[in-house]
């Protein structure tokens, strides 16, 4: 049920409190989680599936589109501090 405006917080507090490394994931609902639903899910490739690259997570008000567009923004703004690039780098 996330929200623009949640996510607008989530910037916030990112700037607040400078955390040192940051990730953006997309809820992936898989098979045996809370978020599962058979009925929406059913016919899914999990094997093709992660919390980065999933086509179909969609909250309430916020499309799959704008979800991987705000992905997006945010791994922009914090490049620097991405945690795939310090697993890179350390």
């Amino acid at each position: 049920n996330e929200t623009l405006a949640d996510i607008e917080m989530t910037d916030k507090l990112i700037e607040e409190i400078e955390p040192d490394i940051v990730g953006f994931t997309i809820l992936a609902p898989f098979p045996g989680t809370r978020a599962y639903d058979e009925k929406l899910h059913q016919d899914i490739d999990w094997s093709k599936v992660d919390e980065y690259h999933n086509k179909f997570t969609r909250t309430k008000s916020l499309t799959n589109e704008d979800l991987h567009q705000l992905q997006k923004n945010f791994v922009k703004k914090y490049h620097d501090k991405i945690a795939f690039h310090h697993k890179l780098y350390d």
